[in-house]
């Protein structure tokens, strides 16, 4: 039984005939620091003993945690962290968990290539464990 030639099989049969140029040659895909920094800032919130720290005249200011900064070139970038870290987790585990998940976390998403990740524990935060009700 022969296929009835409808404009989306039409549209098929040209794409198959190589009408289309490839698909590395159709545009590019341009990944920005502003990018590779959400994604460092997510991946960090991600990890337990990290915190999200800030409000009011602190986030205003700029001074909210955890925050990144990514700097590329090409396909290779670098990238600091600042990240508030929850008492009485232990600092230099954090920092290497955040460190790890990170780079882990945007070479599979935007597969870059990443030079450092430097991890700075900017602030502890001393979180109440929340209070346990009794049964009366």
């Amino acid at each position: 039984m022969a296929e009835a030639l409808t404009p989306l099989t039409e549209a098929r049969s040209k794409d198959e005939e190589g009408s289309r140029p490839a698909s590395g040659q159709r545009g590019r895909l341009v990944i920005t620091d502003t990018a590779v920094e959400r994604i460092a800032t997510i991946a960090a919130s991600e990890v337990e003993g990290v915190v999200n720290a800030g409000s009011g005249l602190n986030q205003v200011m700029g001074h909210r945690y955890p925050k990144a900064d990514a700097t590329m070139a090409g396909d290779r970038c670098r990238i600091h962290v600042e990240i508030a870290i929850a008492w009485p987790h232990p600092l230099g585990q954090v920092c290497r968990q955040v460190r790890d998940e990170v780079r882990h976390r945007v070479i599979n998403l935007v597969d870059l290539h990443v030079d450092a990740v430097d991890v700075t524990a900017a602030k502890v935060v001393h979180v109440p464990e929340p209070k346990q009700k009794r049964v009366q």
